[in-house]
């Protein structure tokens, strides 16, 4: 009886600890709890991803296009040499690739600050001034971190429609290797 007690006190204090952490990261939190590193290294595996699907995203090669790429990198490094961009010499802005497809007007940044952008956005822009914008766009996407919150928020609600009641997922997080903001 003692024992039985004492795991009802364990598993509340864990319920009404655990429960609403994870519902605050499913469903509430706007700011990552992980260090802006995982974004670098989420963003590693989305462009090893994307290099092995040449026929989704066939990048155009620097070697063949060299004016290009550098002209992309001057107006990154222009945009990412502001002193509001924190993450500058962490995030990966100038590994901007682009995509070889005139049927799509688009760009996108990884998390960790992989920078991607269609020739059919290319050509459709009338001035540079509107690409710089549309880049500018998504390194502020890569700069408020709104992969890792998304990451967080399915990762929560994830873990809360499994099992809510279950003590182990406190740890999960943890145990995963992510490291927590200090």
């Amino acid at each position: 009886m003692f024992i039985l007690k004492h795991i009802r006190k364990l598993i509340l204090v864990v319920l009404a600890i655990g429960l609403p952490t994870f519902i605050y990261l499913g469903f509430i939190a706007k700011e990552p709890i992980f260090e802006p590193e995982y974004d670098v290294e989420i963003g590693n595996q989305t462009v090893a991803s994307i290099a092995l699907d040449t026929l989704e995203y066939p990048i155009l090669s620097k070697k063949d296009y060299p004016e290009a790429y550098a002209y992309l990198k001057r107006m990154v490094n222009e945009i990412t040499g502001a002193p509001e961009i924190k993450y500058a010499k962490l995030f990966k802005y100038d590994s901007i690739q682009v995509i070889q497809r005139d049927d799509v007007l688009n760009a996108f940044c990884t998390p960790g600050g992989y920078v991607y952008v269609y020739t059919g956005l290319i050509k459709y822009l009338d001035r540079a001034d509107d690409l710089a914008g549309v880049l500018g766009h998504e390194i502020a996407h890569a700069e408020l971190r709104h992969s890792a919150v998304r990451i967080q928020k399915e990762f929560g609600r994830e873990k809360i429609m499994e099992n809510p009641s279950d003590p182990r997922h406190i740890l999960t997080v943890h145990k995963a290797g992510y490291k927590f903001l200090k």
